[in-house]
């Protein structure tokens, strides 16, 4: 059986924008940082990172963007950087974190970024995770390989994490690979599917692909662009 994360709280948090679901780790008291995941991750991200650094003076706010993971899906056209990062701050002001610090990993960095833009007296620190200058082409090779498996049904959880793990976008299998995509799996006709949303992922990569010549050209290749 696959051990579960211990010492947080999973919970729906209603913004204007529509439901996030959050996971909290640590004091309710303490100073907070915001985890941002990446275009197609979930807060099960960052279930490694912050069983190891929350504690009675920190604690780690995760998130499923809207479209990802347990968080609701929203009509086309509501997302974009821009979207998430009001997201994020209306999280915050939710937890009880006036200001605090933001963890971005790869388009969750920009998303983090774009905070700091919005609300510069409010984050007091980010931390970028896979993310440096305009992305290398050989980037795109995993970010497919991600979106492609959004939308497929499989026969079972166990036939889903073999797939993955025989995509090989994880070099390195451990317990919290397993926590990460067993979380997003529900039930489908004939089997079970990602809860996160081909459409919204597909929307945010292209509004972060505008003016990206390297993505483009795979996107097309692989149909995942018209």
């Amino acid at each position: 059986m696959t051990q579960q994360p211990v010492g947080y709280e999973d919970s729906d948090i209603p913004l204007k924008s529509g439901r996030l679901r959050v996971r909290r780790w640590g004091a309710a008291d303490a100073p907070a940082a915001v985890c941002v995941p990446g275009l197609s991750a979930n807060l099960c991200g960052f279930d490694r990172l912050a069983e190891r650094l929350a504690s009675d003076t920190v604690q780690l706010v995760a998130i499923d963007l809207r479209g990802r993971g347990r968080s609701e899906v929203t009509g086309a056209g509501t997302y974009g950087w821009r979207n998430h990062a009001r997201d994020v701050l209306g999280i915050a002001d939710a937890v009880g974190a006036p200001s605090f610090a933001v963890i971005g990993q790869s388009s969750g960095a920009v998303i983090a970024m774009t905070c700091a833009q919005l609300e510069p007296s409010r984050v007091e620190r980010l931390v970028l995770v896979d993310l440096a200058g305009s992305p290398d082409e050989r980037a795109a090779v995993p970010v497919v390989a991600s979106v492609s498996r959004l939308g497929t049904v499989y026969p079972s959880a166990q036939a889903a994490i073999a797939l993955i793990k025989q995509i090989g976008i994880v070099p390195e299998w451990d317990e919290y690979w397993d926590r990460y995509f067993l979380y997003e799996l529900r039930d489908v006709n004939g089997g079970v599917g990602s809860s996160s949303d081909r459409g919204t992922v597909l929307e945010d990569l292209g509004y972060g692909c505008r003016g990206q010549e390297v993505t483009q050209p795979h996107l097309r290749r692989t149909g995942l662009a018209g």
